[in-house]
């Protein structure tokens, strides 16, 4: 049986998109003293007028970074409303779902930009 070889990419090369720049947050230890919304019922529905998850896991390792690693993964987690291990795995080079399965997607991302594109403007 011959061998033959897969094409496989090494995804820890890719750099994680930067989604905020320039950024400039408060203290974590100002966040964490911060009430808590007790109007929430579903902690993991994600709101229209909230971030979406990629952006707050984006602020939150920034923040994390902004820190020095000062404040502890689970506290900054929770002031952006992200899981704990999904936090420590971006800061220890990670890389998320979206970016990993990219390859394996019919359409690549520029074909699903225009596909929007041409949405948008047949929606105006």
């Amino acid at each position: 049986m011959a061998y033959t070889p897969f094409l496989t990419l090494n995804m820890r090369n890719i750099p994680p998109p930067n989604l905020t720049k320039n950024l400039t947050l408060p203290p974590i230890s100002e966040l964490v003293n911060s009430p808590v919304d007790s109007s929430i019922n579903d902690p993991f529905k994600e709101s229209e007028d909230e971030l979406p998850k990629a952006v707050r896991i984006e602020l939150a390792h920034q923040a994390w970074i902004q820190e020095n690693g000062a404040s502890k993964i689970k506290d900054v987690a929770r002031c952006f409303g992200v899981g704990y291990s999904t936090l420590r795995d971006c800061i220890n080079s990670a890389i998320s779902k979206e970016l990993a399965n990219q390859a394996m997607q019919k359409l690549s991302v520029a074909e699903e930009e225009a596909i929007r594109d041409w949405l948008l403007e047949l929606a105006s």
